[in-house]
């Protein structure tokens, strides 16, 4: 005898394997490509940005979780500011995450201390950028080893002299400096410890919730990550294009976890309340501005259909009224 108890099970929704997720985001770059190519500069193209976001995402899949929005945002910013997201060239990089008042997974940008002196060198006003961290500052080890060099002076005749000494252990850091010189002959200079740059690396919402520390990217790559805090830091100073402020407000709003790429970030110090209701207030004008294009096509149709339909009533009348006078 059957069971008439028996439910049969509900057949749980498969989930999408990493070539099903990567064919969905494909399709929905392909979709915004005309955007993308409309805010690239000449060195790029939307084919070359969506391979690099593509193997991007083979090396770090939770991209492909984040929100459609995060997504074509973020794409579309790196492409104004036309950096590349590759570990290889170290320009910027695309971060997954998590926004836990909205529940769900956002994409972030990243830029790179190369991100950073290439934007300044397209300034036209730069004639060269750097950032250097000094090894063991004038120390000498039991072994007659010696650190670096390391002398600097601030003021109205700012001095600095580093003379490396081969140490290149990330271990051994004591400073991070950055100089800026000017096509017109000035320059500016700016020096951190590396207890400073480290305060800053423990806010950053990339390592600050990180499980495993030395799996972000300040911990792959904190010498770099050093070098572009100096350098980010010394950019505010410097008078420069439009676009590198831009790079810089979204870099550092994306380190305390409220980027947000629709909103002017230079305004500076908004909260994350403040921010994620800019956000919010930025979707909600996009979903408005859609819904009113239908209600208006909607209004276009219901009018010429109205317009057709008296049309078609006059001729009937027209039509009748002959016949009656004949």
């Amino acid at each position: 005898m059957e069971n008439q108890n028996f439910q049969p099970q509900a057949q749980q929704p498969q989930q999408m394997t990493l070539k099903q997720k990567q064919n969905s985001v494909a399709n929905l770059l392909n979709n915004y490509k005309t955007s993308i190519a409309q805010a690239l500069p000449k060195h790029l193209t939307p084919d070359r940005l969506m391979r690099v976001f593509l193997t991007a995402s083979v090396k770090n899949p939770a991209l492909l979780d984040c929100t459609q929005h995060s997504l074509i945002s973020s794409i579309l910013t790196i492409g104004q500011l036309g950096l590349t997201p590759d570990d290889v060239l170290g320009e910027c990089y695309l971060i997954p995450f998590n926004n836990t008042k909205k529940g769900v997974k956002e994409c972030q940008i990243m830029i790179g201390y190369k991100g950073l002196c290439s934007l300044a060198m397209r300034s036209g006003q730069v004639k060269s950028v750097q950032a250097r961290a000094v090894f063991a500052a004038n120390t000498e080890f039991p072994n007659g080893a010696k650190g670096d060099f390391f002398e600097y002076e601030m003021g109205l005749d700012e001095k600095l002299k580093h003379i490396p000494n081969g140490i290149k252990d990330a271990a051994f850091i004591t400073h991070f400096y950055a100089v800026v010189k000017f096509n017109n002959g000035g320059h500016v200079l700016n020096v951190m410890t590396k207890q400073e740059v480290e305060a800053i690396r423990n806010e950053s919402a990339n390592y600050k919730f990180a499980k495993f520390k030395e799996s972000t990217i300040w911990g792959k790559y904190f010498e770099e990550m050093g070098c572009k805090t100096v350098l980010r830091r010394l950019m505010k100073y410097v008078p420069l294009s439009p676009e590198i402020q831009q790079a810089i407000g979204t870099d550092e709003a994306g380190d305390y976890g409220k980027q947000n790429l629709g909103v002017d970030l230079m305004a500076d110090p908004n909260t994350p309340e403040e921010v994620s209701e800019a956000i919010e207030a930025e979707i909600y004008t996009e979903i408005e501005a859609e819904e009113i294009e239908k209600m208006q096509s909607y209004e276009e149709v219901k009018q010429d259909k109205v317009k057709a339909a008296e049309s078609n009533l006059e001729q009937v009348l027209a039509k009748r009224k002959r016949k009656i006078d004949e």
